[in-house]
């Protein structure tokens, strides 16, 4: 039977989910009940006799299992503390490449947009000469220019598919695998969208669910040139998949013909669908310019997700509806690419080594391992008028730095890193300059939440625009610095062209590697945050650095590090993942 379709025929069961109630199970006749559940018993138990007697060698997530890849990078960033804290002595050195390469790695509220005013620090003639002094452009092929980048990285993985031919490594497409059998692709062919918008953790959603959906169906492939990204509160300009992210690192996950000597047949296979260039002959009902069907297609050459309801599929998916989730738990590729499938492209993984080795020049700790914290403090003004999930909010910065500091009386980290949207708070908490001072606080058309929520950040970080000099900046009465990265972290690099969706990915994956992650549940990026740090964490499989530095004798010592989530609530810190729990909590706001 041809694998080929036609375009506006759904298969039964996706038919099925698009028009009904997906909460609601399908009832079984007695009779037919009983039978099932008999069968359900006797393969319970043979599975548990193979079990015993064929010991899996995989990390066990429940009922899932995830392979050991040979060649699958296990760790999250090359970047070792060892190299950080020996980088930390010479701070006028370019960065050294085993310290900001193409590595492993491991988000946020918006970045400030283009031409925004944002410091690492108060002393912005610091941060700047740091990053003059760490050029990066050897990691973009010597130009920071967005076209011309784009360009070269093009022409440098269709070089790299021709070496690799047809290795599952590769980028090149094929419509049969070596036994002759049909390999079907899969796009985005939202002509109409041009690709992903909203913000960053919003579009991975989406591209998620377009993953799965792809595996869902069959689909060993999928058009990575299809997959565009917005700079959503930046230039409002589209790139590629391949300008934000690494092309090659992820079809290291993709389907390997060489080591499944037994292809799964699994809607919910643990692979994810090799990312391929567009071929023409392939891929004949395509139109290259849009990536949109042609006006006369009559078959999907490739099958292609043509709506633009990824993100609210994604919803429904996570509450366990739909046909996506395995047993109501997380999708095995969704996890893969939390664990790392994902990662950035390595010139704007460098930006991520770089500002952490910033962070480190920045401790003021001279131990042998330094430690960081990522504080995601969603108070801007934004999520004051957002009208759900109101008794769990915490919109006061004072209490949220109040409630760390009670818990810990000795500072556990050396640094504090602080991803926050200083626009939004400049906009609505910045006082006018005719503005009279008032003690009553009786003007109403003023916000002052967000005032007194800058004027704490300002003073935490050391701002140029702090008003109070005398008071100690950083955390633990000065023990500790907090940082913000803005779109300045990006300056000298072609993703300082793109600062929303640049800025943002940098966030999440500094934000990744923290030794304690504190954030709400009224945030989605707080919750993608804590589900990739459960995965990398899950059955203490994580061997990267960041997970194996040394807690100094605490109580913590010997866990690994990505466990230490906590979640600020209006009754203070809680404990965000437990030692029973075998999912991550879910987004409910």
């Amino acid at each position: 039977m041809s694998m080929l379709r036609s375009r506006n025929v759904l298969r039964r069961s996706l038919a099925d989910e698009e028009n009904s109630d997906w909460s609601t199970p399908r009832q079984l006749p007695p009779r037919r009940l009983k039978n099932v559940i008999s069968l359900g018993v006797l393969f319970f138990l043979g599975n548990l006799i193979v079990r015993i007697l064929f010991p899996s060698s995989s990390t066990s997530y429940g009922g899932l299992q995830l392979p050991r890849i040979e060649g699958r990078d296990v760790g999250t960033t090359t970047t070792t503390m060892s190299a950080l804290l020996d980088a930390k002595s010479d701070t006028n050195t370019n960065v050294d490449a085993s310290l900001v390469g193409p590595a492993d790695s491991n988000g946020t509220s918006a970045s400030p947009k283009a031409g925004a005013k944002t410091y690492a620090n108060t002393d912005s003639s610091v941060f700047t000469k740091f990053m003059e002094t760490t050029p990066l452009t050897n990691y973009s092929y010597g130009t920071t220019d967005v076209d011309e980048f784009t360009r070269l990285h093009r022409n440098y993985l269709l070089g790299k598919q021709q070496e690799l031919n047809n290795s599952y490594l590769s980028t090149k497409a094929r419509g049969k695998d070596a036994n002759g059998n049909n390999i079907t692709t899969f796009s985005f062919a939202c002509s109409s969208c041009g690709g992903f918008i909203a913000g960053f953790r919003n579009q991975i959603m989406g591209l998620a669910t377009l993953v799965m959906l792809a595996n869902y169906g069959g689909h060993e492939q999928l058009l990575f040139e299809s997959v565009r990204h917005k700079d959503t509160y930046g230039t409002n300009k589209f790139n590629p998949f391949a300008f934000y992210f690494d092309v090659e690192h992820w079809n290291r996950y993709s389907y390997n013909e060489e080591q499944y000597q037994e292809k799964e047949t699994s809607r919910h296979p643990n692979w994810l669908p090799r990312l391929v260039f567009y071929d023409p002959d392939i891929h004949n009902e395509l139109d290259p310019s849009n990536f949109g069907y042609k006006a006369k297609a009559t078959q999907t050459r490739p099958y292609g997700f043509t709506g633009t309801q990824l993100f609210g599929r994604y919803m429904h998916y996570v509450q366990g509806k739909g046909i996506l989730h395995k047993d109501h738990r997380r999708n095995p590729a969704e996890i893969l690419m939390l664990q790392g499938a994902l990662r950035p492209h390595p010139a704007l993984q460098a930006v991520v080594d770089r500002s952490k080795n910033y962070l480190l020049k920045q401790a003021s700790s001279s131990k042998s391992s330094f430690r960081y914290m990522t504080l995601h403090a969603r108070v801007e003004p934004d999520m004051q008028k957002h009208p759900l999930c109101r008794d769990k909010k915490v919109l006061n910065l004072h209490d949220i730095i109040d409630m760390i500091e009670s818990k810990w009386k000795v500072p556990p980290v050396d640094a504090v890193f602080m991803p926050i949207n200083r626009q939004y708070l400049e906009k609505e908490g910045t006082l006018p300059k005719d503005f009279k001072n008032s003690t009553k606080r009786d003007d109403t058309a003023i916000n002052w939440i967000a005032v007194d929520n800058l004027q704490l950040l300002n003073r935490l970080t050391n701002h140029g625009d702090s008003e109070d000099g005398k008071s100690l900046s950083g955390m633990w009465n000065g023990k500790v610095s907090v940082i913000e990265f803005g779109s300045e972290a990006l300056g000298g690099t072609v993703y300082g062209h793109r600062p929303s969706t640049s800025g943002a990915i940098l966030n999440y994956f500094l934000g990744l590697d923290g030794h304690i992650f504190i954030g709400t549940e009224v945030s989605s990026f707080s919750h993608d945050l804590l589900a990739a740090r459960f995965f990398r964490a899950f059955n203490n499989s994580d061997s990267s650095a960041a997970a194996q530095v040394s807690s100094g004798g605490e109580s913590d010592s010997g866990r690994n590090l990505r466990n230490n989530n906590y979640k600020y609530l209006p009754g203070g810190l809680e404990e965000w993942i437990t030692e029973d729990m075998v999912d991550p909590p879910n987004f409910h706001c």
